[in-house]
């Protein structure tokens, strides 16, 4: 009698895992435009606008939304599914955009969370004009510092969010943006002696004038420049893919980092070269994290795979390595970073 009982407590719990599993999977997914006014303290006579796009749960019918190039499945603007959400805020990498990770986005959007995919002024895919500078690895934590602040305190959405779990995902340079605002302290000078010896690809050559000088007046190497005061206490855990990590090469840069981390590293990543990135961040932490070496992938494998209609015009940013198929490893991707996010806040 009381296997049997047992045996009917285990299904019940079965039952509902499956059926709690079902609702998780079950939700529609909201997505409304925001903006506010940003005042970059590097250049205080320019004021800035952040923009982006919050993707929620919600209990409208589902529907199609078209943001230009792109259709998603989301609802414009509908109403949120009443409750409290953990937030994930997204990062671009260079030159990109806030819809770079829709899918990753929609997913956790989908799983109750909240994802807020930011678009950093300067360095997007419509106005490029602070990449290569010192200015933006100072500016882009600052941008999601700045959403957090709107988000929580001003955005209609302020009431549905969980302020206690708050995680920061990032590629490429958004990618250093996520390890500086959970404790990392980036260094531009480190560019300079990087690029003196390294053929580092982008990095090197979106620093093409702090290479040439390195390499060919003699001239003395920059002061050091640590970014010390970037830090946000409110994040709580990161995840990184493919990030920037010569600017964490100083002895202490990364000690203070003791946050759940999760950081993918493209085994094939021809933009920034091994093993000077998400490798060194990798061997230099001391505090524990996860760390995935994507078998296959390139540097782009982590943006949401372009429509067929624009990849010609995309280029670089819509191709993979031959042989990897970038849609099947993101419904995997994904899975694994909502196992992450659920387990660590």
């Amino acid at each position: 009698m009381i296997r049997i009982k047992h045996l009917q407590f285990i299904l019940l719990v079965w039952l509902w895992a499956i059926a709690s599993f079902s609702q998780s999977e079950s939700h529609n997914v909201g997505v409304s435009y925001f903006e506010f006014p940003f005042l970059s303290q590097t250049n205080e006579s320019q004021k800035q606008t952040i923009k982006g796009l919050i993707w929620y749960p919600t209990q409208a019918h589902a529907q199609q939304t078209r943001f230009g190039p792109y259709t998603v499945q989301a609802n414009r603007d509908a109403k949120i599914k009443t409750g409290s959400y953990n937030l994930v805020v997204i990062s671009h990498g260079s030159g990109s955009s806030h819809m770079g990770h829709r899918d990753t986005a929609m997913y956790l959007a989908q799983r109750d969370y909240m994802a807020v995919t930011v678009l950093h002024p300067e360095n997007n895919y419509l106005d490029n004009s602070a990449e290569g500078k010192t200015r933006n690895w100072e500016n882009r934590p600052k941008h999601i510092s700045a959403a957090l602040d709107y988000l929580l305190a001003e955005s209609p959405f302020a009431q549905f969010i969980n302020k206690e779990k708050i995680a920061v995902l990032g590629h490429s340079a958004g990618g250093s943006t996520a390890l500086t605002l959970i404790g990392g302290v980036p260094d531009t000078s480190n560019i300079y002696r990087h690029c003196a010896t390294q053929d580092d690809a982008t990095i090197c050559d979106l620093n093409f004038f702090t290479r040439f000088l390195a390499r060919y007046t003699g001239l003395a190497q920059p002061e050091s420049n640590p970014l010390d005061d970037l830090e946000d206490t409110r994040v709580s855990a990161a995840v990184l893919m493919a990030p920037v990590g010569i600017l964490f090469s100083n002895p202490n840069a990364l000690s203070r980092v003791k946050k759940p981390l999760l950081i993918y590293r493209a085994a094939k990543d021809s933009v920034l070269k091994f093993p000077y990135h998400a490798d060194f961040i990798h061997n230099h932490l001391k505090h524990p994290h996860q760390y995935v070496s994507v078998e296959g992938a390139g540097h782009f494998s982590f943006i949401t795979p372009f429509p067929e209609a624009i990849k010609d015009e995309i280029g670089e940013a819509a191709l993979d390595p031959e042989g990897f198929d970038r849609k099947v490893f993101h419904e995997k991707m994904n899975d694994e970073i909502y196992g992450f996010l659920s387990a660590n806040l």
